[in-house]
């Protein structure tokens, strides 16, 4: 009996993995789906994560954004320096009547937090956002943006 228990647990696992699969081929094989190059823009030293200019300017592995055209909003993630969509089977598809994309960084970002003591909460602070209009839509089917940073670090150093 646990034989059994322990093969029907084995095989479910590998129909949930095939189907997590199929969803994500599904977004790299659909030829509307909107793939998204997003970098930063405006320099400013807001990403306490960055200990060079170089590593201040790009987003860092895992970081998700939110990404909204024509009202359906999506959150893609950085993985392995390519954005995707964070749930498989929701993206964004090219639509020729609405080429105006949102995008914003931190996911979920609604005023400035107060408590900014760690770095984890001081990139939570680290707003930036980025509206932009494609005059058509590119037939590479990527929407490259820079998103432009609306916050700046202040340093105070008290003697």
């Amino acid at each position: 009996m646990r034989t059994i228990k322990l093969t029907m647990a084995v095989l479910t696992a590998l129909l949930m993995a095939a189907c997590s699969k199929d969803e994500l081929s599904g977004f790299l094989s659909d030829p509307d789906a909107v793939r998204i190059e997003a970098a930063v823009g405006a320099l400013t030293k807001s990403n306490p994560l960055g200990s060079t200019i170089e590593e201040q300017m790009k987003f860092n592995e895992g970081d998700r954004i939110s990404v909204t055209n024509a009202g359906k909003t999506v959150v893609y993630k950085l993985n392995g320096g390519t954005w995707a969509p964070e749930n498989s089977g929701e993206y964004l598809k090219w639509d020729k009547n609405d080429l105006t994309f949102i995008a914003q960084y931190p996911v979920g970002y609604t005023t400035l937090p107060t408590d900014q003591s760690t770095k984890e909460k001081l990139a939570a602070a680290d707003r930036m956002y980025v509206k932009n209009t494609c005059n058509y839509i590119p037939t590479d089917r990527i929407l490259s943006t820079s998103l432009f940073r609306e916050n700046a670090l202040v340093k105070i150093k008290i003697a």
